[in-house]
């Protein structure tokens, strides 16, 4: 749930299916193929969030991307995002003298300071713990390991 003080426009919004290397890009991914992971979840999004020092994180389990409800590529659709504040808020930064001061915002973390960024930084840290993520089966798998045992017929 977020704050009372949430600022919608001072978050960035991080779904699983923009770091996901299975997908193409028209269906979501954000990241080149190389750079990106296949079947990351939020738990692993936040965790690396956590180990590169954003403390303003909003975690939203009810949210799915829109995009993901029209492919077939997931048995269930996945849901959830993370809202993270990569830029420090505008009231703690700088008052603006006028509407003709372009003065920017810092980012919260200084190597860190565009949303490509912080997703090519996410999806190498949950790449570093690669042998302890959990194999998550496709459709395919799946629908390949269904084999329905043909009954003969009874009569009545």
């Amino acid at each position: 749930m977020p704050p009372r003080s949430y600022d919608k426009k001072a978050y960035q919004t991080i779904y699983p299916q923009y770091l996901d290397s299975n997908l193409t890009p028209s269906e979501g991914r954000r990241l080149t193929k190389s750079q990106g992971v296949e079947h990351p979840t939020i738990d692993e999004i936040l965790h690396a969030l956590r180990v590169l020092g954003y403390k303003d994180v909003i975690v939203d389990p009810a949210r799915s991307y829109p995009r993901s409800q029209s492919t077939t590529k997931f048995p269930v659709v996945p849901r959830g995002c993370i809202r993270v504040s990569i830029k420090t808020p505008v009231d703690e930064h700088y008052i603006k003298k006028s509407d003709f001061d372009t003065q920017q915002r810092s980012a919260v973390m200084d190597s860190i300071d565009t949303k490509q960024e912080l997703l090519r930084r996410v999806a190498t840290l949950i790449k570093e713990r690669a042998p302890k993520r959990p194999h998550l089966s496709t459709v395919e798998e799946i629908i390949a390991a269904y084999n329905p045992v043909l009954q003969p017929k009874s009569k009545k």
